[in-house]
């Protein structure tokens, strides 16, 4: 449904959410949740100040800017459904106005409430049979009523005046107003096609279709001049004034949809069922273009500007330009997760939507990353949408362009010329699909067509988590052009994703080639949780004591010793907390298996160096300089690489534990206190970005973390942030922890966190309800970040 503005777009989908997409912001810009948006029917209103909803014999009103309910109508005399007496709700609208809404239903009769005092003005029926569509006349001044018989009643809106009962009869209860909203068009029971003036309450013209009774729809011109009818395999275009027809559009073999005339009256644009849209010439007739959407069902067709078409189909929406061909796709994955597509390659997309991405190259399927830093590109999606924001567009390329640089990639690879080695698995076709044993052995072959390179590395990844460590295996041997491999790997119980690639002495990767493996052992296996709590109340330096740090991670630890009684628990609280204690976990790790869980968490004061680099302060850390006795990032990427478990996350409630950026200006406060009543300590100093942007963030490097994924190399864990690199993280009164901790707390042990209400909660969803809800509790100080994430690896923790 597409609102008068032409720039907002609401979707509602099975996930129980509604979604709002701003077209100039090329992005969702509203997600309204626990919408019963299976069963339910919902549209917006024409200026986008509210959207609405109905199903059975409720009606809600929210506020479209905000996402909030502001009427709960039931369709009686008073609101309250539970004492309402409205009967099946059938039709709902907004007058484009924005004044007043409608309902009609099976008790006969059409209600119309004013939106702003929520009281009802006045009622009126139909006839003794219940009411099937209503309709609005654009200028908001008459409302129409069909009813199952076909009677047609138009009243006043403004005087609730009934001011017309029309003799003949609408056949299906189709009803159109004109452009001028003076006209009306339906079928009547003969089988004629009817134009009939409401204002001198009589028809003006009326046709005979080529073929009787062939009559879906209809659509009046702008002017009200003209008329398309559209049949099961043609369309008409009639001449209201001459009540001639002009012309008559065969489209076989495919029937037709829907259609329009163009803004200007020289095209029309007819849709057929194989999702293809023909442009017309008018008056001949004429088809001078095609562009086809994918789809077999297209509901909607509607014109956005002279060169723009809108079309809706049952998975996303489409913008045409009808003039440069370019093609943008709305595609809204999940609950929040969304990708926008031009058939120019660029697209963008939420960070987390990666989960559902992949690229096809000839019959091969393969990972969203491997051209992501390629084809991912905002601004560019922004320009093929024909966005007048520079502003806006200057942002995303700076942000695209830093996301660059971080990565340290020559952009000479992204040309359709560059040079990468070959990779095969060379006994695919034995070990794909499903496995009896709990190993595999891999035959993989690594060569190179350009013999003056040399291969360096192997990666080998198993759901996310590398076999030989983040930065790869060596490749030694007397030839490095040519080498093969013969791999063992252990399985996980359940799916097992594969995947292999090389690189040469120049940098330069293979693709990365995949395959599925489905281990089901006769038995279950027994895996084993691991949980290690590292947090610091009670420091060395006192000054720097908290209240709640090491009551962070022992909560947890009961929480997780409630659910699964068996696990090895490791707590290192307050003196106990130092550098030497906390690197000595890596070989009780290192006995890990595949199928265990391994659960880090941190609590306590976050540092950043001069260098811009994070440490967690241990017990006896010096403030002035953490790189005497602090844990370093590294350090604790360090603990999780290379061990067998392939489940891992890490929690950290720590002020600046998301990223820093290394090329941003920043001045530090030491002394920074948090100055808020429910707040009593905050877990850092104060860094403050001098890169403002806008936006509504600080710079282009909290940009770029929001409009891309974080894909670097990683060590197979996920690990998610307290607080950005610039942000506190708050510990308080109300929630007797740290905020970051006390939601995920309640995300787990109330379930919270399982969004889809499978009674289970998976990582990808504790990062969600944590995101939002700290967000929300910090009134926006305080917004978790995913420092990296295991796109391949979903597991779940409770």
């Amino acid at each position: 449904m597409l609102d008068e503005t032409n720039d907002h777009l609401l979707t509602s989908s099975n996930d129980e959410t509604i979604k709002i997409w701003s077209f100039s912001k090329g992005k969702i810009v509203q997600v309204i949740k626990d919408i019963n948006a299976t069963d339910c029917k919902v549209k917006i209103s024409n200026g986008y100040k509210y959207f609405y909803t109905w199903y059975s014999n409720i009606v809600q009103v929210f506020d479209a800017s905000k996402g909030t309910m502001l009427l709960n109508l039931g369709g009686g005399e008073t609101f309250d459904v539970k004492k309402g007496t409205f009967d099946m709700v059938t039709e709902v609208e907004i007058s484009h106005d924005e004044k007043y809404i409608a309902a009609a239903s099976t008790d006969h009769s059409i209600k119309i409430w004013d939106l702003k005092t929520g009281k009802k003005v006045y009622s009126f029926v139909v006839d003794q049979w219940g009411v099937t569509s209503l309709h609005f006349s654009p200028d908001s001044k008459y409302i129409a009523g069909v009813s199952s018989l076909g009677k047609i009643a138009i009243s006043n809106v403004i005087t609730g005046k009934l001011t017309d009962t029309l003799k003949t009869r609408a056949l299906g209860g189709r009803l159109y107003f004109s452009f001028m909203s003076n006209k009306i068009c339906i079928e009547n029971t003969n089988g004629k096609i009817i134009v009939y003036d409401v204002s001198m309450k009589k028809i003006i013209a009326q046709f005979s279709p080529p073929v009787k009774n062939d009559f879906n729809s209809a659509s009046f011109s702008a002017g009200d001049r003209f008329l398309l009818t559209n049949g099961q395999f043609q369309s008409t275009v009639w001449d209201i004034k001459t009540a001639k027809k002009i012309v008559t559009i065969k489209q076989e073999p495919y029937s037709i949809i829907n259609g329009m005339i163009s803004n200007t009256n020289k095209e029309v644009f007819i849709v057929t069922s194989d999702g293809t849209c023909h442009i017309h010439d008018l008056p001949d007739g004429k088809e001078t273009g095609t562009f086809n959407f994918g789809s077999n069902s297209i509901p909607d067709l509607d014109q956005v500007t002279e060169e723009k078409i809108l079309a809706t189909t049952t998975s996303s929406v489409h913008i045409y330009n009808t003039t440069s061909e370019k093609d943008i796709v709305f595609s809204p994955l999940d609950r929040k997760d969304y990708v926008i597509k031009s058939n120019e390659r660029w697209y963008t997309s939420t960070p987390d939507a990666a989960r559902w991405l992949s690229w096809k190259l000839g019959e091969k399927i393969y990972d969203f990353d491997q051209w992501d830093f390629q084809y991912n590109r905002p601004d560019k999606v922004l320009e093929d949408l024909g966005n007048k924001d520079t502003a806006l567009m200057g942002a995303y390329k700076k942000a695209y362009l830093k996301r660059i640089r971080k990565m340290q990639l020559d952009t000479s690879m992204f040309k359709d010329d560059h040079h990468v080695p070959e990779i095969e698995i060379q006994n695919l076709k034995q070990v794909e699909g499903l496995s009896e044993t709990s190993t595999v052995n891999l035959k993989i072959r690594c060569y190179e067509t350009d013999k003056s390179n040399m291969l360096k590395k192997l990666f080998v990844t198993v759901n996310g988590n590398p076999l030989y460590g983040a930065n790869g295996m060596d490749i030694k041997g007397a030839d490095k052009t040519d080498v093969q491999f013969d791999i063992p790997i252990a399985l996980n119980s359940g799916s097992n994703a594969i995947k292999v690639s090389c690189m040469n002495n120049r940098a330069a990767e293979s693709l990365r080639e995949t395959v599925y493996i489905n281990y089901e052992p006769d038995l279950p296996v027994n895996s084993t949780t691991y949980y290690i709590g590292i947090g610091v109340s009670k420091y060395k330096d006192s000054t720097y004591n908290l209240r709640y740090a090491d009551k962070d991670v022992i909560d947890i630890s009961n929480s997780l010793q409630q659910k699964y009684p068996g696990a090895i628990i490791t707590l290192l609280t307050n003196e106990k907390a130092t550098i030497e204690n906390i690197k000595a976990i890596k070989q009780q790790l290192l006995n890990s298996k595949p199928d265990d869980k391994v659960i880090i968490s941190f609590s306590g004061h976050g540092l950043i160096d001069k260098n811009y680099d994070f440490y967690f302060a241990t017990y006896d850390i010096d403030f002035k300089n953490p790189l005497e006795r602090g844990l370093s990032y590294d350090d604790i990427e360090w603990l999780l690489d290379s061990i067998p478990s392939r489940n891992k996350l890490v929690l950290m409630d720590a002020c600046h534990s998301g990223e820093l950026d290394k090329e941003g200006s920043y001045t530090v406060d030491v002394t920074a206190k948090p100055g808020e009543n429910n707040v009593k300590e905050v877990k850092g100093i104060k860094v403050i970005s001098k890169d403002s942007l806008g936006f509504g963030l600080n710079n282009t490097f909290e940009l770029m973390q929001d409009l891309f994924a974080n894909i670097g190399r990683g060590n197979g864990a996920t690990i998610i942030s307290a607080a950005a690199g610039t942000e506190f993280a708050f510990e308080g009164n109300n929630w007797a922890n740290g905020v970051f901790t006390y939601t995920v707390l309640q995300g787990l042990t109330q379930n919270k966190a399982d969004t889809d209400k499978d009674n289970e909660t998976t990582i990808t969803e504790l990062q969600q309800y944590v995101s939002e809800q700290v967000e929300k509790l910090t009134k926006g100080r305080q917004r978790p970040t995913s420092r990296q994430t295991n796109f391949d690896n979903d597991w779940k923790i409770w």
